[in-house]
């Protein structure tokens, strides 16, 4: 998806957790776009909507030579997905570039920044973050 049409999830956890279902719920993330520093993101809780380990889902937007750094997190894993753009995403020191479609998979501890590097065109990207014991 270049980021120009809506895109749907439909999840079902495979392994669910103890707990109540959620019922389904319907987020249009870009309304959610707030400007942070010269970027501009939206983020959504996941707690409410699963029984498991789901942290938070994120939409972000880089534009033209921007830049986003990370902090290493130690209570969970994050996977980054670019939606449109070129990125080159470096986690702690490795080097990933490429357009829509590259993921890059974080695991707990290591930092890692997404760097738009695709000339007048913004960087999209979602970034999604499981809880790790």
């Amino acid at each position: 998806n270049p980021g120009t049409e809506d895109m749907c999830f439909f999840v079902v956890e495979a392994f669910p957790h103890q707990g109540p279902s959620a019922e389904p719920a319907w987020v249009h993330m870009p309304d959610q776009l707030v400007d942070i520093g010269g970027l501009r993101a939206a983020e959504l809780d996941l707690k409410p909507h699963f029984t498991g380990d789901w942290e938070r889902f994120r939409l972000i937007e880089v534009p033209a030579s921007g830049r986003l750094e990370e902090p290493a997190v130690t209570d969970r894993s994050q996977v980054v997905h670019v939606l449109a753009g070129t990125a080159a995403i470096i986690v702690d020191g490795q080097r990933y570039r490429g357009g829509p479609g590259l993921s890059a998979a974080v695991p707990p501890g290591l930092t890692w920044s997404a760097a738009n590097i695709a000339g007048s065109e913004t960087l999209r990207f979602i970034v999604t973050e499981l809880a790790v014991a």
